[in-house]
């Protein structure tokens, strides 16, 4: 049987998902936060949290701990806000914004890296991709075409164009590899 997690779900849990919270509410199994995960080493086979990772206190510590949890090959799913969209910066519980490059430093699909971690969390980053809102015509033609240029053209969009049309979200889905 496949072990997934859903971290941060609050009253929206996935279906075939262990939820796991801060707070205890209907359809959370276990309360616990993402920097602490009472799990054994290699013991999850999925994790997936959306709009949790921007609240957390220790950023490098919640990698570190979903990571451990994890087995070899687990995919590891994250939804954030994107930091050009408003709604990153209205919520007073943002600790952290994030970007197209946010989970380049734990990759090792990335050669030309700056800054080499000294750690030995390492993922595959399998996919990663802008969402934009979806509104109503003609907005969805616009949104649509933005998304679609965005993730096309990150570098462009990105340094030239997130300020003037920001995506909403920004999807992760890495593999691990240990």
């Amino acid at each position: 049987m496949l072990v997934c997690l859903n971290i941060g779900c609050g009253l929206r849990k996935k279906e075939g998902h262990i939820g796991v919270d801060i707070v205890k509410v209907e359809g959370i199994g276990v309360v616990a936060r993402v920097e602490n995960l009472p799990f054994k080493i290699n013991s999850v086979d999925k994790i997936y949290t959306r709009h949790t990772l921007e609240h957390v206190s220790d950023f490098e510590r919640a990698i570190k701990e979903m990571w451990r949890v994890c087995k070899p090959n687990a995919i590891v799913e994250i939804i954030v806000p994107f930091w050009a969209h408003s709604s990153a910066h209205n919520d007073p519980l943002h600790k952290r914004f994030f970007g197209y490059f946010s989970f380049d430093n734990y990759s090792i699909q990335k050669v030309d890296k700056t800054y080499i971690p000294n750690n030995a969390v390492k993922f595959y980053i399998e996919d990663r991709k802008y969402i934009f809102p979806r509104r109503r015509v003609p907005f969805s033609l616009l949104d649509a075409l933005l998304e679609w240029f965005a993730n096309k053209h990150y570098n462009t969009y990105e340094s030239a164009l997130a300020n003037i049309f920001p995506a909403y979200e920004i999807y992760f889905k890495l593999r691990v590899v240990k």
